[in-house]
């Protein structure tokens, strides 16, 4: 006995136009969903670069503690960039170089070791680590206002032909600190007390730039100019 297949009738197939509502859906949610998680994923790598760069925190406290209050220089007039003299107190030179390599690959310049003062991932505040001078740990004033690390620039981004930027972290000048993508146009700052806070990209002129300088040198500093009063609402909400 032969079975024959039982023939469908035209309502059971998809229609072109039921195909084409189908793919449109699709599209749109895929749409929708597809920023959400670049977003998500860019959050996550500057969560994971944030993680890196407090740990220089406790090794930068390690150091002080060995060398009688000292804060290590930053500058080949002191000795050096401040990276070597930070190794021995962290776990992996990759802390240093790591949320450059993964996150800003095309800034990498090469033909230099990924942790020099070319390639480096954070620079230092000039105002806490020094490239003319040692300062103590001590004499930061208001430690919670007063940046130590951010993410840097390399020479490649900035166009600066000085070897030395992105061992920098700079309110102005050459040594600016990286809003590029990195991050999504924000900059994981480490301060002097130890805690992190990623700040966004500031409009330019006075107020954006005085804003920043207030977080490099200390609220103190501005306090006998009057500058304070002129943007106190901008420096603290930051």
């Amino acid at each position: 006995m032969t079975l024959k297949k039982k023939a469908r009738r035209p309502s059971e197939f998809f229609t072109l136009i039921e195909l084409l509502v189908v793919i449109a859906i699709i599209a749109v949610l895929a749409g929708m969903l597809i920023p959400s998680l670049g977003k998500a994923k860019m959050r996550a790598r500057s969560i994971a670069c944030a993680g890196n760069e407090r740990q220089l925190y406790p090794a930068l406290m390690m150091y002080t503690d060995d060398f009688d209050d000292f804060l290590p220089g930053n500058a080949p007039v002191l000795g050096g960039y401040y990276m070597p003299r930070l190794l021995t107190y962290l776990k992996s030179p990759e802390i240093l170089t790591d949320c450059r390599a993964k996150n800003a690959p095309e800034s990498v310049e090469k033909g230099y070791a990924a942790d020099s003062a070319r390639n480096v991932s954070y620079g230092a505040s000039i105002y806490t680590l020094s490239w003319d001078t040692y300062c103590k740990r001590s004499e930061i004033s208001k430690p919670q206002k007063k940046i130590v690390f951010g993410d840097s620039q390399t020479a490649k981004q900035s166009g600066s032909s000085l070897t030395n930027n992105a061992a920098f972290a700079h309110y102005s000048g050459y040594y600016l600190a990286d809003f590029s993508s990195r991050h999504g146009g924000e900059v994981n700052f480490l301060f002097a007390d130890g805690h992190m806070k990623p700040l966004p990209n500031l409009p330019g002129g006075p107020g954006g730039a005085l804003a920043y300088y207030a977080h490099f040198v200390g609220i103190n500093k501005l306090l006998s100019g009057g500058v304070y009063d002129y943007n106190k609402s901008l420096m603290d909400g930051i």
